[in-house]
């Protein structure tokens, strides 16, 4: 008998593969080829039932044997009766589980989606302000070519001052 907590199908090594959405179609197959579905009926065959008696008189021992049965069947279906309300609680607990768990890969979805649109949008503004460094380092260099051109005019002015004092001294 498979245990009703059989180590799931979908798993972070499944889908990790590097096929891409090829392997979530591949984890979604294999869902379906084990859930419950109308092309997919649990065994029925598995009736159980306990063969009628013989028709006829009965001894004190078969009427036993047969009262014995009955409290085996009717403590057996108290029991099953209760384990089967346990699977399906615990089938509902795992579809809570199930459900919150995509709930939360769709929102980290989401969230990617959000971060990678900024990231987007930085570079686009980025792209945009291009020329504008552009102007600034063109700007940048014209002022210094001016300054340097003040530097050679006050070395020029200052040789020449320095030439008149010679004379002059």
């Amino acid at each position: 008998m498979k245990s009703l907590l059989a180590k799931p199908v979908y798993t972070g090594e499944t889908v990790g593969g590097k096929g891409g959405s090829a392997d979530l179609v591949a984890v979604a197959e294999r869902g379906m080829a084990t859930a419950v579905t109308p092309m997919n009926p649990t065994d029925v065959s598995g009736m159980f039932r306990v063969p009628p008696p013989k028709l006829g008189l009965m001894t004190a021992s078969q009427l036993g044997r047969l009262q014995a049965t009955a409290r085996q069947v009717s403590e057996g279906s108290k029991n099953a009766e209760a384990g089967l309300a346990l699977a399906r609680q615990i089938n509902d607990d795992m579809t809570k589980v199930k459900l919150a768990h995509d709930k939360t890969i769709a929102h980290y979805a989401k969230n990617d989606l959000k971060q990678l649109q900024s990231q987007h949008a930085v570079a686009g503004l980025l792209e945009t302000l291009r020329p504008e460094y552009m102007n600034m380092s063109h700007t940048l260099a014209e002022q210094r070519t001016h300054a340097d051109g003040y530097q050679a005019g006050f070395n020029r002015f200052q040789a020449q001052a320095q030439d008149l004092m010679a004379l002059a001294g």
